[in-house]
């Protein structure tokens, strides 16, 4: 059996981490040539460290050259159906049941120069292949590549095809195996100058770059004080991040045993990642948020970082670039096989990381740690400075003369296509060049269409937000260039709507090229002649006016003359263009200056595979799973029957609404949330339900429970950024009855679990996907039957945001606060957002069903008081 410990290898990492000759690995940068026209990242979803140095990429690539099209390919999406979740479990099988195989696999390729051709050669077959018709039909100046199968493909079409596109390997791992290296690709760019020793023995003759590491902009040195505040942990505590990727596989309780028992200040931070199995056996030991604190997979896992004193992982990957990049000491202990052993090997060898092979020498490494504060600022140090010596732009701009070049001789694939023949897996890419003749029709999905068929004269269907931007000087004209600036890239809103072809259809979108943006923003004035005269007025009129939908249907307005000085973004999208997260997503692409908006996926992401008790399952027992869930959840939908009767629902004579908001601390919810064993979106659904009751006593009714439908996003871990309805809705029976705090949170809770794990968001979103098989006339009936006060009496939805600080034009956003529609006869919902350090609950009345909603406010408030005076007990 060929191992790791095998001089073969040891040999070459000891020998060639001693000393490294950095001059000799970079190419000339080259500052020369026209940037890129269409640029190409392709990576693969196993695990997520691939995925997030693809978006890395993107996001330099897009600030480098503004008016470049970017479109990302997951390279297992076009490999065939079933691919991704095959080869992902047999990941996690081989990491957790068969390491012994893993490393023999991974040993072979680095002792015997045929197995690593081999390999390259099979794979590179498969992908490359796959590969082509997307390749040819995008039509790229550049292709980058951020995983080994990619590469693998790309090098086939370049010996196989021609393929004349010049390509970009980033190479991720420290330990650059064989299957990383294609000597016919171009530039490879690795994350250290021992990385590119260790490439040169494994591939002679190969292109080299010694780069910067491929993290995102929000991992970056912080104020760790502010960042333990943000997220409700002690100043104290000595706080241990423990995180071991999004498998959440490895020694992990035994590492969080050894960290408990170290020393009591220490508080372990647990990342189980999206191993649930993991997350309920350490929660079972029933220990307290100050010493064990369990997190899922999450989306901020800079300030985590930030806000610890040491970070703990298995494998050196992108969790250990990351930890770098923050300036946080990084400890490895007890890797996993194969790549994530010889990763951690080389980083121990280069310094920036402290390897700990068995829990004494965890023990011994923390307590140090602990006792020589220098030590550790020492490492910090050195992680910072790994972090700053080198740009990820100046990587790219290596890139520009093989592209300017690329453009210059322009050729086919050998042999060419006539035209563009879709993948059997139905998918194509987007993008490319300009279209010839009439726009291209795309039918509007069903579960997009459902909103445009359950709008009303008096009920509009849209969504949006409102933007309380700090006091500046900024005017309309900056905000009309910077939007101008932005509006390519981001093409779901030059979309508007066509009728259909047929009486029986469903209406269609296609791309706007000449949308005129004066027609869609606007400014407005509070106090001004024939303005609104206060801010509160501007925005009911704004949200009760619908958006016109014979053209792209969206508006923006600029809004100058707040009480504090400063002034507001009001935004509004008709909810055909999309659901909650599209809609943070777009706000993101309109509003953040540290995101451009063309950073945007070429493909759908893969479908997600399930698990039952934290196991992945495969795709066969995937679709067993989902079908049963569906068949529960219409069970389940079915029992409930109609919904109580309620002075929040009736006829709606007008459109007219009334919007209210309130802003709660986004750090003491998730501190009482951890202190009473609930999510934070369990919690918040408490306070609406407690504020709910407060008003219907003010106003004599005895209602003990009302029915909300909660949205659940259905979305994957990397379809955040897709446009369209991605939701589920599960139904909740609140408790709006006398009861004290706990009780009322406790109930919640059970309901809304007792929902999701009846399936009842993967029944709806069948449903209405279901109903596209319909003729629109019956599909458009079913839709208005279905969603009114027949089934629900209000809707709340819980919607997660950034926690980083955002800026529009350079001034920072303050606030943003969510605003939701109505529904048939449904009078009142209820939108929360965590944006930043707060928790933004927008609220949303129909004037004359819920004429008291600013009582909502004060509910909201008193309730929040009174379960966080329940949780500090």
């Amino acid at each position: 059996m060929v191992t790791l410990s095998r001089p073969v290898f040891r040999s070459v990492a000891r020998v060639l981490i001693v000393s490294v000759p950095t001059g000799s690995v970079e190419p000339p940068s080259g500052q020369d040539g026209r940037p890129p026209r269409r640029v190409l990242v392709i990576s693969a979803t196993i695990g997520a460290g691939h995925n997030a140095a693809a978006r890395s990429i993107q996001q330099t690539a897009r600030w480098l050259w503004r008016q470049s099209d970017l479109r990302r390919l997951d390279v297992l999406d076009v490999m065939g159906r079933g691919v991704g979740g095959i080869l992902r479990w047999l990941y996690v099988v081989n990491v957790q049941l068969t390491p012994w195989f893993y490393e023999f696999f991974y040993g072979a390729l680095w002792a015997y120069r045929w197995a690593a051709k081999a390999s390259k050669r099979l794979v590179g077959s498969w992908s490359g292949r796959q590969l082509a018709t997307y390749i040819e039909a995008y039509d790229p100046d550049l292709v980058v590549s951020t995983h080994p199968i990619a590469s693998a493909g790309l090098d086939w079409l370049r010996r196989h095809r021609g393929l004349e596109v010049p390509v970009g390997v980033w190479v991720l791992d420290f330990a650059t195996h064989p299957f990383w290296l294609y000597r016919g690709l171009g530039l490879h760019v690795v994350m250290h100058e021992s990385c590119a020793e260790i490439a040169r023995a494994a591939e002679p003759g190969i292109s080299l770059r010694v780069g910067a590491p491929t993290v995102g902009d929000a991992f970056r040195s912080g104020d760790r004080a502010a960042a333990r505040s943000r997220l409700g942990l002690a100043s104290e505590s000595f706080v241990v991040l423990l995180s071991c990727g999004y498998f959440g596989f490895g020694t992990v309780e035994r590492a969080v045993d050894t960290l408990l028992d170290i020393d009591p200040r220490v508080q372990v931070v647990a990342i189980c990642g999206r191993n649930e199995r993991l997350r309920r056996r350490l929660a079972a030991r029933g220990l307290s948020p100050a010493r064990l604190l369990l997190l899922g997979w999450i989306d901020d896992m800079a300030s985590n970082i930030v806000a610890s004193d040491l970070v703990v992982t298995n494998a050196g990957g992108a969790t250990a670039l990351e930890t770098l990049c923050c300036g946080r000491t990084l400890v490895l202990f007890e890797p996993i096989a194969a790549h994530g052993r010889a990763n951690t090997e080389i980083m121990a060898g280069t310094g920036l990381a402290l390897l700990c092979s068995s829990p004494r020498e965890l023990t011994r490494v923390v307590r140090q740690l602990m006792d020589d504060p220098s030590r550790r600022s020492e490492q910090e140090e050195r992680s910072l400075a790994f972090a700053r010596r080198r740009n990820r732009t100046d990587d790219l701009r290596a890139l520009v003369p093989l592209a300017t070049a690329r453009a210059q001789r322009r050729g086919p694939l050998r042999p060419r296509s006539r035209r563009f023949r879709p993948h059997r897996n139905g998918h194509r890419p987007t993008g490319g060049g300009p279209r010839q003749g009439k726009p291209r029709r795309e039918v509007v999905r069903p579960e997009d269409a459902f909103f445009l068929y359950t709008q009303t004269p008096a009920v509009a269907q849209q969504v949006g937000g409102i933007a309380i931007l700090e006091r500046s000087s900024l005017t309309f004209p900056e905000v009309m260039a910077d939007m101008e600036r932005r509006m390519d890239g981001l093409p779901n809103l030059r979309r508007r709507l066509i009728p259909p072809r047929r009486r029986w259809g469903r209406p269609s979108w296609i791309v706007d090229e000449s949308i005129d943006l004066s027609e869609h923003l606007k400014e407005r004035v509070i106090g001004a002649v024939g303005q609104p005269q206060t801010f509160a007025e501007l925005v009911d009129d704004f949200f009760s006016t619908p958006v016109n939908l014979d053209r792209a249907p969206w508006e923006m307005h600029f809004v100058r003359g707040l009480d504090h000085g400063g002034s507001a973004l009001v935004v509004k999208l008709h909810h055909a263009m999309g659901d909650g997260f599209a809609v943070i997503d777009t706000l993101s692409g309109l509003l953040d200056d540290a995101r451009h908006p063309n950073d945007r996926a070429a493909e759908p992401p893969p479908k997600p595979q399930g698990s039952v008790n934290g196991k992945r399952l495969g795709p066969a027992r995937t679709k067993i799973r989902d079908a049963a869930l569906v068949v529960s959840g219409f069970w389940s939908l079915a029992r409930a029957g109609r919904a109580p009767i309620s002075s929040l629902n009736g006829p709606m004579g007008t459109p007219s609404r009334h919007y209210v908001s309130v802003s709660l601390p986004a750090g003491e919810i998730r501190e009482a949330a951890r202190n009473l064993k609930v999510t934070s979106s369990e919690l918040l659904l408490a306070i609406v339900a407690d504020a709910v009751h407060r008003l219907l006593a003010e106003r004599g009714e005895p209602e003990r429970s009302l029915r909300a439908i909660v949205p659940r996003t259905m979305r994957t871990m990397d379809g955040r950024m897709m446009s369209g309805n991605w939701t589920g809705g599960v139904r909740v029976n609140l408790p709006v009855g006398p009861m004290d705090p706990l009780s009322r949170l406790q109930e919640t809770q059970a309901r809304l679990r007792r929902g999701l794990r009846h399936g009842e968001p993967e029944a709806a979103r069948f449903l209405m996907r279901a109903m596209g098989v319909l003729p629109a006339p019956f599909e458009a009936w079913l839709a208005r039957w279905t969603y009114r006060s027949r089934w629900f009496n209000l809707i709340v939805s819980v919607i997660p945001g950034p926690r980083q600080p955002y800026s529009f034009v350079g001034v920072r956003l303050e606030e943003v606060y969510p605003v939701l529609p109505l529904a048939e006869e449904v009078g009142l919902s209820v939108g929360v957002l965590s944006w930043g350090d707060s928790f933004t609950v927008g609220i949303t009345a129909d004037v004359t069903l819920v004429s008291d909603a600013d009582r909502l406010v004060d509910g909201v408030r008193e309730s929040f008081v009174a379960l966080h005076q329940v949780a500090l007990r």
